[in-house]
């Protein structure tokens, strides 16, 4: 039996980026496998000319507008949600409530509150949570893991990145919690679990009218916030973030995240260094590394090729939600990212904001017992 998948969402970033993998592992199209491996029954968006175009041009058998209507109906074994992080918490603890598996995008929540329901659901239900830290399943950095991986690397000593954005951030999203926390979480990913951080914000956005608070006096502002910014006077975030970490295995590391750049190849890139060793991932492409003793080793894709199907296995859409279906199939946790792995990340969020509001470094132990005392 193949896992039957329902979808609430069909927004522009789950169109590009998710509906596509579905369609490939429900056609089971060369080169991804021979055989389909998913069957699609229903997606669902409250505005019902998406959810017929979404269902029409990925394969799905039904579109709701409803979807408890969905959920009621359909005999689904998993649920993607994709919405704005406001929306998610309520949606996948229904979804887990339901008996089914869930997956949502990051960032899981807005607040801690919000993301530990989503974690106690998932152990009350039995149900796994799958986040979409997609980074996880990116080739180069899948390669760069097992390189840091190999005994003659060393200890992870040092964790270097950057993630500047080329244009300010829209004020209805959240910098910090909506798009940071990809490097929160690879940091995570690379390095293990963090003991501390220290941070500094240095903010160019000029509101003294208040603008932005504004927007969320609309009704509805989180489902219909690109109408909103379109009607509606606003300054974009242009902020700029300098993360320092303490690693409980004792290595360092530093994130620089800002949306104050321009369009250049310097927008990401994450540096790893061992002992005696170094490995890089430049732009989110390109994969080089050096070990002592060893001849350097440089790695990129053979040819450019710019359709969908590549840029998804590239990126790591397609790898995450692979998994999602495979863990779905064969009764077992994720090994992607879990619940459990967002609730550590907006730990993370938590302690920088702690960091720069008080001027010290922050345990994300601190963090932590804070939230059992409240």
């Amino acid at each position: 039996m193949l896992p039957r998948i329902g979808f609430i969402g069909c927004g522009a970033f789950s169109t590009s980026c998710l509906y596509p993998c579905l369609r490939l592992l429900a056609n089971g199209l060369e080169p991804y496998g021979s055989e389909p491996e998913v069957e699609l029954v229903a997606c669902c968006d409250m505005d019902e000319r998406l959810a017929a175009r979404n269902a029409r041009a990925f394969g799905f058998e039904r579109f709701y507008t409803d979807h408890r209507a969905m959920l009621e109906k359909e005999e689904l074994d998993a649920v993607f949600v994709v919405m704005h992080p406001q929306l998610q918490p309520a949606l996948a603890i229904e979804v887990m409530n339901s008996g089914r598996n869930v997956y949502i995008e990051k960032s899981p929540a807005k607040t801690l509150v919000e993301v530990r329901a989503i974690q106690e659901a998932a152990r009350r239900t039995g149900r796994f949570c799958q986040v979409g830290f997609m980074k996880r399943f990116s080739e180069p950095y899948v390669m760069a893991k097992n390189i840091a991986a190999r005994p003659d690397f060393g200890r992870l000593s040092v964790y270097e990145s950057r993630k500047a954005r080329n244009a300010p951030y829209p004020p209805v999203y959240d910098f910090l919690n909506d798009f940071v926390c990809h490097h929160l979480d690879l940091a995570r990913y690379f390095m293990g679990d963090v003991e501390y951080v220290y941070a500094e914000l240095v903010s160019r956005t000029d509101d003294p009218d208040n603008l932005n608070a504004r927007l969320f006096e609309h009704d509805d502002v989180f489902r219909k916030w690109a109408t909103v910014l379109r009607d509606n006077p606003h300054v974009p975030q242009s902020d700029g973030y300098l993360i320092t970490f303490r690693f409980t295995s004792g290595a360092i590391g530093v994130h620089n995240a800002n949306t104050l750049e321009t369009d250049t190849n310097l927008l990401e890139r994450v540096t790893l260094t061992g002992e005696g060793a170094v490995v890089a991932v430049e732009d989110w492409y390109r994969v080089r590394a050096a070990i002592k003793d060893q001849p350097p080793l440089f790695w990129e894709p053979l040819v450019i090729d710019k359709s969908v199907e590549a840029r998804l296995l590239q990126t790591g859409y397609f790898g995450e939600v692979r998994e999602f279906i495979a863990a779905t199939r064969e009764g077992r946790s994720t090994a992607a990212a879990t619940i459990d792995d967002g609730v550590a990340c907006l730990e993370l969020v938590a302690a920088v904001r702690a960091s720069i509001a008080e001027g010290r470094r922050v345990a994300l132990a601190d963090v932590r017992a804070a939230a059992l005392v409240s």
